[in-house]
């Protein structure tokens, strides 16, 4: 399998090393400041790519595998930016044969196909420069994915972006969003929204009932991320960054197996004992599990934030 950092490798020699880190920079201090980000130029666009989609990839890999199958027939991606969610489904060994890309960023799209080109993926691709709020489509794809779209709209563009996702599925809709309160708040609201359609949680939650979470507490995981040569040039040294993310799978059909908890924090390990902070039906609770459990204890030594138990 052709891994994605040998790629950007690749399109990293098309503009001087000089060029990309400026442009870095610039990304940093949008997102520091009002979080707006104008991709208007190559350099700006490919900084990008090399700085948020090995994040974006790892996050959606891990929110995939959620799926309880292993074929789409056809996808659409709103706000797909560089199609990082194709590579996150090779990745995570999801096949697809057929998927529509919809940006408004001609520049992103435009490296999706490069990308693309360079892969070994087989995928059937079709690329639209639109705005997702007005993009009409008559196909009924198996699978819609939003990743980090939910935070650049307001509540009413919220609304009738999740209306449009759920009306054209035929069967999922994965939703991810920064691992942030307001990132959670846009997957909590969400999550209420398409359980009053008729929806059927996938993951994280194991029910439809309330969220349970309240206060300056949010639900978020956590997925590391290894950086490449080319990413740590414009980032940093370190070997690796970890990516926070809330996210949302559902479904149109009844989930069998289901989990009955969710790990919704990291696990608190010390000698004998294992602390795990779970998430079910009956609302937050933490449990302990120790040594003289011996299999349930193997099995929390094993555990990991947000594996379902």
């Amino acid at each position: 399998m052709l891994q994605l950092s040998n790629v950007l490798v690749d399109l990293a020699n098309e503009i001087p090393a000089a060029s990309l880190k400026l442009a870095y920079e610039k990304l940093s201090q949008a997102y520091r400041t009002d979080g707006k980000i104008v991709l208007n130029s190559p350099a700006m666009q490919l900084a990008y790519l090399q700085a948020r989609m090995p994040a974006t990839v790892g996050v959606l890999t891990r929110v995939l595998r959620h799926l309880p199958i292993t074929k789409i027939q056809a996808l659409l991606d709103l706000g797909s930016g560089p199609g990082s969610v194709l590579w996150a489904a090779h990745e995570a060994g999801l096949g697809i044969d057929q998927a529509t890309c919809i940006d408004q960023s001609a520049g992103l799209l435009n490296f999706g196909q490069k990308l693309l080109q360079l892969s070994d993926m087989t995928c059937e691709v079709t690329w639209h420069q639109a705005d997702i709020l007005r993009y009409k489509t008559d196909t009924s794809p198996d699978l819609v994915t939003m990743s980090y779209v939910l935070n650049e709209l307001d509540q009413d563009g919220q609304k009738q972006v999740l209306q449009k996702a759920w009306e054209v599925t035929r069967e999922f809709v994965v939703l991810v969003e920064p691992g942030t309160p307001k990132g959670f708040s846009n997957i909590r609201q969400a999550r209420d929204y398409l359980i009053q359609q008729g929806a059927h949680i996938v993951a994280p939650c194991t029910h439809e009932r309330a969220c349970p979470m309240a206060g300056d507490d949010w639900c978020h995981f956590s997925v590391r991320v290894q950086r490449s040569k080319a990413h740590k040039d414009i980032k940093g040294t370190l070997p690796y960054e970890d990516e926070k993310y809330s996210y949302l799978v559902v479904s149109k059909s009844p989930i069998d197996n289901r989990p009955s908890a969710r790990i919704v924090k990291s696990p608190l390990t010390s000698t004998g004992l294992v602390e795990l902070e779970l998430c079910d039906q009956n609302g937050l609770s933490r449990v302990k599990v120790s040594k003289r459990q011996k299999e349930l204890y193997k099995q929390a030594r094993k555990a990991e934030w947000g594996d379902g138990w």
